[in-house]
């Protein structure tokens, strides 16, 4: 059949998230072409898009896409060899064969009659690209495997934690439910921030998830939630005891950044302190210390001290608009997305 080679790489460069190209397993490291749809599926994430093959098989993706990139023909036409379970492209002068392979492709996405449906919305779009940033860069634990999503009667709101020292709560206004505990694994949220899911429709299902526009759909495997932390639980006494929240002073972040400079990335400890309407921060590194003072603005926050990690706390107030502390934990607001992100002290 002949196919518009533009079009088709596009569609191709769209499935490359979840094409697994150093899976142990080969089938996952193939797209798959139905009567219909390709797929791809790397063990955990997949994507699916309409398009019509002519020949259900399996192709390599990588390969595929690159050989399609390397030509500025307008089509490219494909012809299947049954006997010899190769498929032969064609584009301008070249004439290029490929292993195709008939069966064994992988998609463990059945259909379910027991769906919940929530919109894809602005808003949720925002809270999870605020959240995503919290996916540590080793997953020591089920919970940082994923966006949490919590329910119940009068409450929904996503929750991500990169360790026990940092809880983000993202309170959303989401009339469809979803079930109590759901985790919205990190690469299934990366793809909806990236490829504009804006205005379609999240389905989750006993086993899976699934969101789809009108051109394409992407799944994701359910992670067991029956065992992790209930992260409301563990915010909710360090937020009850948090005083009103004072204004972010001008530079605090630029402070915190020459914190890192003189304590080393990631490893720079800081104390704040509030007293009498200052914020006071110090550090104390090998190679010297760090003295600031910042006024706050109509202050009515009590004294309060706690030492922090400068990492945690850059991370927190990047878009943050106020803050509290206390001697256990400090608590940062921000209004775009209404998030409240918890630092615990050390």
């Amino acid at each position: 059949m002949n196919h518009d080679r533009a079009e088709l790489l596009k569609i191709i460069e769209s499935l490359t998230p979840a094409v697994s190209n150093y899976n142990v397993i080969p089938e996952l490291r193939l797209l798959w072409f139905t009567s219909a749809v390709v797929r791809a599926y790397d063990g955990q994430l997949g994507i699916e898009v309409p398009f019509k093959l002519g020949v259900d098989c399996g192709l390599p993706g990588d390969l595929l896409a690159e050989l399609l990139a390397s030509s500025n023909s307008k089509s490219v036409t494909f012809e299947y060899t049954e006997k010899r379970e190769r498929m032969l492209l064609k584009f301008g002068s070249a004439r290029l064969q490929l292993g195709a392979q008939k069966s064994g492709m992988i998609w463990p996405f059945a259909p379910s009659k027991q769906v919940v449906q929530v919109p894809i919305t602005k808003e949720l779009i925002d809270a999870l690209t605020l959240a995503v940033t919290l996916k540590p860069k080793r997953v020591m634990r089920i919970e940082n495997q994923g966006v949490i999503v919590h329910v119940d009667d009068k409450f929904f709101a996503l929750y991500a934690t990169s360790d026990v020292s940092n809880i983000l709560t993202l309170p959303l206004d989401i009339k469809n439910a979803l079930p109590h505990r759901t985790m919205l694994p990190f690469a299934f949220c990366k793809e909806l921030i990236a490829s504009s899911w804006e205005g379609g429709t999240l389905f989750v299902t006993p086993d899976h998830l699934m969101a789809r526009c009108t051109d394409r759909a992407l799944y994701s495997n359910l992670l067991n939630t029956s065992k992790i932390t209930d992260m409301r639980k563990t915010a909710e006494p360090y937020l009850a005891s948090q005083p009103v929240a004072v204004q972010m002073p001008d530079n605090l972040l630029a402070a915190l950044a020459r914190s890192q400079i003189m304590g080393g990335k990631d490893k720079a400890d800081v104390t704040l302190e509030i007293e009498d309407g200052f914020l006071y921060l110090a550090g104390d590194f090998s190679v010297g210390t760090l003295d600031e003072t910042f006024a706050l603005e109509k202050s009515k926050h009590p004294n309060a001290l706690g030492k922090f990690a400068s990492a945690f706390l850059i991370r927190a107030m990047k878009d943050a608009e106020k803050f509290s502390i206390t001697k256990g934990a400090l608590a940062v607001y921000g209004n775009t997305p209404p998030f409240t992100w918890l630092v615990g002290g050390k």
